[in-house]
């Protein structure tokens, strides 16, 4: 599967963002601090696997031990 376009609207810190020009292969994303990184992978995890159910508790962090 190839990611080639990404459009966001309402989610996180993106309303009405667009994300283009991705190339085939490997993608960096960077920026600074509170930049929305995290939210925009995590917005591409929610879009290809869904929501959790309001009854699952989301853990984003597993125990290191």
């Amino acid at each position: 599967m190839q990611i080639k376009e990404i459009q966001i609207d309402g989610f996180g810190v993106f309303s009405n963002d667009r994300v283009n020009g991705l190339a085939s292969g490997l993608n960096v994303i960077y920026g600074p601090n509170e930049f929305g990184k995290t939210t925009l992978l995590e917005f591409i995890r929610r879009m290809m696997f869904g929501f959790p159910k309001k009854s699952q508790k989301v853990n984003q962090y597993q125990p290191i031990n």
